[in-house]
C-alpha cells in the first residue's frame, strides 16, 4: 500500500460517500458472521440499488472475524450503527447440542436473549435485513418475531449457497410442516430476493427473484475499504508457487482423508515450493512439526489477496474443496488453474448431507468448467497434472 492504514482510513471516511449521506429514509441491517460475508455485503451496497438505504451492521462473532476487525469496521463509519455479539456461534451450538431445547427455539422470542444477552439492535426499525444463510437464517427468524414486515436480501455465502437450500424452500413436505408448527422458517416468506454471483448454476429453484451479483472488483471501493479493514500490505504477499487451501473439515466433525491429500500434495512439489493457506477457523498451529509452510495470518480472507491479482501471477491453486477455491472463478470470474483434489477425497467418510454438497458442488461447478478446475483421482494423476499446467 502506499500510505498508511490509518491515513487511508481517514482519506475513506472523507471522501467516500458512496455509503453515507443517503437521502432514503428506508434503514436497513446487514447480519455478518465471516470475512467472505462482510465483502458480498459491501459490494452489494457499491453496485446495487440496495445501497440507497440507511445500514447497520451486526457482527456475529467466529473465531477468525472478532473484536478487533469490527472496531475496525466501527471506526470507517461504513454503516449508520454497528452491533456485536461475543462468542455468537459457540453459544448458539452449545444450544444444538440440547435438541429438544433446539426444537422449540422460535416459539418464545426472548429465547434470543437467553441465548446472546448482549444483542442490543432493535429489529422493529428495520425495513430490510440482508443476510447470508445458513446460520444467519436463525436470525432472521427470531427478527419476524419483532417485525413481521421485515424484507430480506439473501446473499451469496460460498459453495453452499449453489447446492444447500432446495429442501429448505420446498412446500408441502413433511418437514415444512414442522418447521411451521416449531416456527423454523417464519421468516422464509420475506425473502424479496437472492444475489449470487453465477445464479445459473444453482441447482435449486426459489420462490423469489434470483439476481445475478457483480464480480468483486480490484479497482473498486470495497477492495480499497477491505484492505483497510483487514490491514492488507504489501508485504502480504505470497512467495510459494504452489498455494495449499486446507478445509476445516476436524473442526465441523467431518472424518476424511484430507491430511494424506495434502501429504501427497507436498511430497509432488516439495514443501519448500508450498505455501498451507490456512482455513478460517483453523488454528496455524496445527501444521506444526510438519515442516510445512503456513499463512499465519488467516485472518485475512483469500478473496483480499485477489484483490491484488498482480501477486497471483503464476501462481497453482490446489486443494480438495472449500469456497477459497472457488472463489477466483466464482466471485472474481477468474480463469486461472485450480487443481482440485475432490475426486480423491473419500466421501464415504463424511456425514450425509456433507457429502451430498461435495458432490453436487462437483457436478455443477468444476465438472461444468473443465477450462478452469482440474479434477485428478489418484497420485499418478495428480503428478501429470502438475507438470502439464507447469509446463504451460
Amino acid at each position: 500500500m502506499k500510505v498508511r492504514a490509518s491515513v487511508y482510513s481517514r482519506e475513506l471516511r472523507r471522501e467516500t460517500n458512496l455509503y453515507m449521506g443517503r437521502q432514503n429514509d428506508i434503514c436497513g441491517i446487514a447480519i455478518v458472521d465471516s470475512p467472505l460475508q462482510l465483502l458480498n455485503t459491501l459490494n452489494m451496497m457499491e453496485t446495487t440499488s440496495y445501497g440507497q438505504i440507511k445500514w447497520d451492521l451486526l457482527m456475529l462473532e467466529e473465531p477468525a472475524f472478532g473484536k478487533i476487525l469490527f472496531d475496525r469496521i466501527t471506526s470507517l463509519g461504513i454503516f449508520r450503527k454497528t452491533y456485536f455479539v461475543e462468542s455468537a456461534w459457540d453459544k448458539l451450538r452449545n444450544l444444538q447440542k440440547q435438541r429438544i431445547k433446539w426444537a422449540g427455539i422460535y416459539l418464545n422470542r426472548n429465547n434470543i436473549y437467553k441465548i446472546w444477552p448482549d444483542l442490543s439492535c432493535d429489529f422493529s426499525e428495520y425495513q430490510y435485513m440482508s443476510f447470508c444463510p445458513a446460520a444467519d437464517f436463525f436470525v432472521c427468524n427470531f427478527a419476524h418475531f419483532f417485525n413481521n414486515t421485515i424484507k430480506y436480501i439473501w446473499l451469496e455465502d460460498g459453495m453452499s449457497s449453489y447446492a444447500n437450500y432446495g429442501e429448505f424452500l420446498q412446500k408441502g413436505t413433511a418437514k415444512d410442516f414442522a418447521r411451521k408448527m416449531l416456527r423454523h422458517n417464519s421468516g422464509k416468506k420475506n425473502i424479496e430476493c437472492q444475489y449470487l454471483y453465477r445464479p445459473e448454476m444453482a441447482n435449486y429453484g426459489v420462490p423469489f427473484e434470483r439476481v445475478k451479483a457483480r464480480f468483486l472488483n480490484p479497482d473498486s471501493e470495497t477492495a480499497r475499504i477491505a484492505d483497510v479493514i483487514f490491514d492488507f500490505k504489501s508485504n502480504d504477499m505470497i512467495k510459494e508457487k504452489y498455494i495449499y487451501f486446507d478445509n476445516a473439515f476436524a473442526k465441523d466433525g467431518i472424518n476424511t482423508n484430507d491430511n494424506e491429500i495434502l501429504r501427497t500434495v507436498s511430497e509432488i512439489v516439495g514443501k519448500d515450493n508450498l505455501l498451507v493457506k490456512v482455513h478460517p477457523r483453523n488454528d496455524p498451529s496445527i501444521y506444526e512439526g510438519t515442516g510445512l509452510k503456513v499463512n499465519k495470518k488467516n485472518y485475512i480472507p483469500w478473496e483480499i489477496y485477489y484483490f491484488h491479482k498482480e501477486m497471483l501471477e503464476n501462481k497453482i491453486l490446489i486443494g480438495a474443496v472449500s469456497t477459497a477455491l472457488l472463489s477466483p472463478f466464482l466471485y472474481f470470474d477468474s480463469r486461472q488453474q485450480v487443481i482440485s483434489l475432490v475426486e480423491m477425497l473419500e466421501l464415504d467418510k463424511m456425514n450425509e448431507k456433507f457429502r451430498k454438497l461435495v458432490i453436487d458442488i462437483k457436478k455443477i461447478v468444476m465438472k461444468q468448467h473443465p477450462e478452469v478446475f482440474s479434477t485428478p483421482s489418484n497420485y499418478k494423476e495428480l503428478k501429470d497434472v502438475l507438470e502439464e499446467v507447469v509446463h504451460e
